[in-house]
């Protein structure tokens, strides 16, 4: 079994047509029940090794993240300009610096990156556990685990703490 620090250094070296499966993958989302019945999307900005999502921002209602230096993550309502109301960040992480704090309510869908996800739901973050903490203080929250179909792993190592997600869309639908 591979550490979650070996996972990581293997999984930048898988590669497959990112173009083509993000593309892919936005039209199932769009077409999806999930999102079509979501009065709120609480998502991500991609980094460039994560599936682009962009269209998804430009098209639903959403909301997305801000971390603090205290390992929290909230989330702000984002309006159609959602460009400009915020900024990169460390790591080159894109973040609101002006939006209303908002949680998810049973009308919510979250959109959450990872590096690598297995078939049950869990995912290989980056390592910071901001997800796993905002997920558990969020448990009815439905989830959608994006990756791109090479992130799909036999197993993710897991920990007590890791939060799984309610479905997995990994270039196509798995669960």
């Amino acid at each position: 079994m591979l550490t979650k620090k070996k996972l990581r250094v293997e999984m930048r070296s898988r590669r497959g047509n990112k173009q083509l499966e993000d593309q892919q993958m936005v039209r199932l989302l769009l077409a999806s029940p999930l999102l079509a019945h979501a009065r709120r999307v609480f998502a991500f900005v991609p980094l460039p090794s994560e599936v682009d999502i962009t269209p998804i921002l430009d098209t639903c209602p959403i909301a997305l993240p801000r971390c603090g230096k205290d390992g929290s993550m909230e989330f702000y309502a984002m309006g159609k300009n959602w460009r400009e109301q915020g900024e990169k960040k460390e790591l080159g992480v894109w973040e609101p610096s002006e939006g209303k704090l908002v949680h998810p309510d049973e009308g919510s869908v979250m959109l959450v990156p990872g590096i690598a996800f297995d078939r049950q739901g869990f995912r290989l973050g980056r390592g910071g556990g901001y997800y796993d903490r905002y997920l558990a203080r969020f448990p009815q929250l439905v989830t959608v685990g994006v990756c791109h179909s090479w992130q799909l792993v036999e197993r993710v190592p897991r920990e007590i703490h890791d939060m799984p997600v309610t479905h997995l869309l990994a270039g196509s639908w798995i669960r």
